[in-house]
């Protein structure tokens, strides 16, 4: 059964989804807010996992940071739709994260951020308001956790 959560708290067991963040300088120049704002995005949709990969989901997200409480992640998410073997991802404190394109073009759309040299994958989703400054925290804070408890298939090219 794959875990979705949104607002988990960090450390509480049996959360279903929790946080993900986006960065790009692009994220950063475009933010209209630093504040994360009060209404959360959907979660992505979660796909099924392995008893390895659930379980790998379930230490992921009790080890969250408290920078990634306001955040809503989906641990098992699907592979973006719009991945291509020529996209470019970015990398956060070592974890490479895949935002499309056309999310980040428009300021006033919501993002989302899939670590995508991971298994099981994180998405991140990201309001508007929470795009900037929020969102690389948020990033920034999962990179422990990520690399610490799922395992690396490939680094961004």
């Amino acid at each position: 059964m794959p875990i979705d959560a949104r607002r988990a708290r960090p450390g509480s067991r049996g959360t279903r989804g929790v946080v993900v963040s986006l960065l790009l300088t692009a994220l950063v120049a475009t933010a209209c807010s630093e504040d994360p704002g009060t209404e959360a995005p959907p979660p992505v949709e979660p796909v099924a996992l392995s008893a390895e990969e659930q379980s790998a989901c379930e230490t992921f997200l009790a080890d969250l940071p408290q920078a990634a409480a306001e955040a809503t992640l989906t641990c098992g998410a699907p592979e973006p739709v719009t991945l291509l073997d020529t996209s470019e991802c970015d990398e956060v404190l070592g974890v490479g994260w895949f935002i499309d394109p056309d999310e980040l073009s428009d300021p006033a759309s919501a993002v989302t951020a899939t670590a995508i040299g991971v298994r099981p994958r994180i998405a991140v989703v990201f309001s508007a308001e929470q795009r900037g400054q929020f969102s690389l925290e948020v990033l920034s804070a999962l990179a422990e956790p990520v690399t610490e408890h799922l395992e690396r298939v490939s680094r961004c090219q």
